[in-house]
């Protein structure tokens, strides 16, 4: 029996020409010239119905993906509303194996579609093409400077994004302190729809990143 393996990621050619889509459409050729069946989907952003079409021999499914990206949602604490779609797509193209190029808060591909694999028993790969997956900086460097070991700090991560954001010496001290201080009262602040909020909500934001990557990594190991 044919193998048959699905490749997600949030854009695809010719629509989008990035380094993931060009290995994405490298790969899903080269699996098809080894036998195996390669199918690439998308989430069909700001439009209320599904569509495919065939870039240089390879199938791409567009499912409807119409959802409003709200504060929420971006945040990674709802879902998106083509999630149900894309699980349909899912028991109808019956893949072995679903590989994830891109997992991202919003309405793209993100922890909420892996999860749902697992509820149907699809085994998943995931290839994190870029740091932002476990650095919400995106570079693996501590304050821009030095060389971060990768390891998902809270203090530490809130501190390196507030250098970022231009918040430095006293005023990133104390706001690091007030912020770990909600933190650690669980008081989240990232519902208040504000700059302040969300500079003091970093580190909610950060243990939601290193929790989603645990998540990730467990449910990829049951399937």
């Amino acid at each position: 029996m044919e193998l048959k393996v699905i490749l997600c990621l949030n854009y695809f050619l010719p629509e989008s020409v990035g380094g993931t889509e060009i290995y994405v459409a490298n790969l899903a050729s080269e699996l098809i010239q080894k036998g195996i069946e390669a199918v690439v989907i998308v989430p069909n952003q700001g439009i209320d119905k599904s569509e495919e079409y065939f870039y240089e021999g390879i199938k791409v499914i567009k499912y409807a993906e119409n959802s409003v990206e709200d504060r929420s949602m971006i945040l990674g604490k709802t879902k998106p509303g083509g999630l149900d779609l894309f699980a349909e797509i899912i028991n109808l193209e019956k893949p072995d194996i679903v590989h994830f190029h891109e997992l991202s808060p919003g309405k793209g591909f993100s922890i909420f579609h892996v999860e749902k694999l697992y509820e149907l028993k699809v085994p998943v790969i995931i290839t994190f093409h870029v740091p932002y997956y476990t650095c919400l900086r995106g570079s693996l460097l501590y304050k821009g400077r030095e060389k971060c070991d990768g390891e998902i700090i809270v203090k530490s991560c809130t501190a390196c994004m507030y250098q970022q954001k231009n918040i430095t010496g006293v005023k990133a001290s104390i706001l690091n302190n007030m912020a770990m201080g909600l933190f650690q009262l669980n008081i989240d602040s990232t519902a208040l729809n504000s700059s302040m909020g969300t500079a003091l909500g970093f580190p909610f934001v950060i243990d939601k990143l290193k929790k989603d990557v645990i998540q990730v990594l467990l449910t990829s190991r049951q399937i």
